[in-house]
């Protein structure tokens, strides 16, 4: 029986790390672009956010840390809902179910929501003719609202 779920929870993780890595290759023109904001985010140094976003497209990382200390897998799955939201993962996408049916105390979005629905970020470059996509508008409002958060914690 425990091997079925063990053999079960292997295929999850495959389908998480593609669909991850579909997301971040949506949220990002270049994959790169995404460990100094994460890195941001966590406190983790640019190469160290690197190497943690490259566990999670494995879809390795969510077994992984099945292995840990309950206290070490709710930090750890913290980061993991941080990178959900860094790349838009809605609350309703398949991805989140599957990574709480390998581990049962992952949790999103995050607790401790900031009680702010909306957030609007206005941008305004020198040249008249500049101008970014509704989508990298929304990117920059989801990563305003990670930084707000980050920032009410400390």
């Amino acid at each position: 029986m425990g091997n079925d779920k063990y053999h079960a929870d292997i295929e999850r993780c495959r389908t998480i790390g593609l669909m991850l890595e579909e997301r971040l290759d949506t949220a990002f023109s270049v994959r790169l672009e995404a460990a100094p904001i994460f890195g941001n985010l966590t406190g983790l140094k640019e190469k160290s956010a690197y190497c943690q976003i490259g566990k999670y497209v494995s879809g390795h990382f969510v077994m992984e840390v099945s292995s840990d200390s309950p206290h070490f897998q709710v930090r750890y799955l913290e980061r993991l809902a941080l990178f959900y939201e860094l790349i838009g993962v809605p609350v309703d996408d398949p991805v989140v179910n599957l990574t709480k049916e390998v581990n049962s105390l992952f949790t999103y979005p995050l607790d401790g929501g900031l009680g702010i629905d909306q957030c609007h970020v206005s941008v305004r470059f020198d040249r008249t003719d500049a101008t970014l996509t509704s989508s990298q508008i929304e990117q920059l409002e989801r990563l305003a609202r990670l930084y707000l958060r980050e920032n009410l914690k400390r």
